[in-house]
């Protein structure tokens, strides 16, 4: 699971400017999240090697996990993506595995989360984030030990090796773009 804000770096030093002292204390608070959701899947039965990877200077924070089965990856990432306003976690099923097949279902936590920021009271009518926000997306991999043999979402887009490995497929989503609103997350991948 990574956060890459890398775009905002790339923002900033556009305008000549440095970091800004408030984008700083953001960060930080971020990495403190990213503490304390690494010691709670730490915790998760079937999780192992859980370990963080933080790119302050492009602001890149990673967590990176190995898991058992596709229930601990399921546990582990419903404990990631946890609502903490409630004190139990969720169960979601992100992934489901038949005959050695992988798919990726259609349960889509960080879009959830920011369609109800959006969506909120706290969002002035007068303002548009697409204004602000119109290049930001959301981008997922998944990376696999076996070949994939097919996929079945065409959004998805694998490595060829040049750009990233073989065994792995990536998924992005323009948030604000309307050629990317019908875009959805779910894939079947058959593996060799």
């Amino acid at each position: 699971m990574t956060l890459d804000m890398s775009e905002v770096v790339q923002m900033i030093a556009a305008f000549g400017g440095g970091q800004p002292p408030e984008l700083t204390e953001g960060m930080d608070s971020l990495n403190a999240v990213f503490d304390i959701r690494a010691s709670k899947i730490r915790q998760v039965n079937g999780i192992s090697n859980v370990r963080q990877e933080i790119d302050k200077e492009n602001l890149v924070f990673s967590l990176l996990l190995d898991f058992d089965n596709i229930d601990a990856l399921n546990r582990g990432m419903s404990e990631f993506y946890k609502d903490e306003s409630t004190s139990q976690t969720k169960q979601y099923v992100f992934f489901k595995e038949t005959k050695g097949n992988l798919e990726r279902t259609e349960v889509n936590r960080v879009l959830d989360a920011l369609n109800f920021a959006m969506n909120s009271e706290q969002v002035g009518q007068e303002f548009n984030p697409a204004t602000l926000l119109g290049d930001m997306f959301y981008e997922q991999q998944i990376s696999f030990e076996r070949n994939i043999k097919s996929f079945s979402n065409n959004a998805y887009v694998q490595g060829d090796g040049s750009n990233w490995g073989e065994k792995d497929l990536r998924w992005k989503k323009y948030l604000f773009k309307s050629s990317d609103e019908n875009k959805t997350i779910d894939v079947q991948v058959k593996m060799n």
